[in-house]
């Protein structure tokens, strides 16, 4: 199986890592972003050179350079603003990656953007402890184990053929729900993972393994 622990700290960058640009807002009404980047910098610091930002004028202004944006961000009472999502949009169709993490399905209330992630965020019951379990054949899942843990049950309201080729599903009141999906959009892929709620979902090895995967097959990386 394979991990990334925690703990280890991530090396430094250098000029062959892909730049990312992780995405959330240091105030937030349930998902801070300062609460998860260290996990996040030991997840993806050996493969990308990573910059954290709650400034999504970035996305308007083309985000040159960059390879992968992570969505972790936390605003659910607005819409992003047409030239941020119209900047992401454009991103992804000339061939950049999107993982979005847990909260980050809340750039799908843009009306462009829903298709983009493919589905929108419905709401959740209370969390509780579920199991995680994989399906079909995603490189992304390929010889990962199944994992658990605690996590708020997001819903979703998924495009035509999105939930039928989730690779990551969760278990609770007695089904299966969709909880990863992935997806080419013009030059570029998308990677939709549920899990993310505090530091400590990152910090299982299981999903921590998960997200890695899920980066670096955004960019192509295998």
């Amino acid at each position: 199986m394979e991990k990334t622990c925690p703990g280890k700290p991530a090396t430094e960058p250098t000029a062959t890592r892909p730049s990312a640009v992780v995405f959330g807002n240091r105030v937030a009404p349930y998902h801070p972003l300062g609460a998860v980047e260290p996990a996040l910098r030991t997840i993806l610091g050996a493969d990308f050179t990573l910059r954290f930002t709650g400034d999504t004028g970035e996305l308007a202004a083309g985000l040159d350079g960059v390879r992968l944006v992570v969505g972790y961000a936390d605003v659910w009472d607005s819409v992003l603003a047409d030239t941020a999502a119209n900047g992401l949009l454009g991103f992804v169709e000339r061939g950049g990656g999107l993982l979005v993490l847990h909260n980050g399905i809340c750039w799908a209330k843009h009306a462009r953007l829903r298709p983009l992630l493919g589905a929108v965020f419905t709401g959740h019951p209370e969390q509780e402890v579920m199991p995680y379990g994989f399906s079909g054949m995603h490189p992304i899942a390929a010889g990962l184990d199944g994992f658990a843990m605690q996590e708020e049950p997001y819903r979703y309201e998924f495009e035509p053929g999105v939930e039928k080729g989730a690779f990551l599903c969760y278990e609770q009141a007695g089904r299966q729900w969709a909880a990863g999906w992935a997806l080419a959009r013009g030059a570029g892929r998308v990677v939709n993972l549920q899990p993310g709620h505090t530091a400590a979902a990152f910090a299982n090895p299981g999903y921590a393994a998960l997200v890695r995967r899920g980066a670096r097959w955004c960019v192509g990386l295998g």
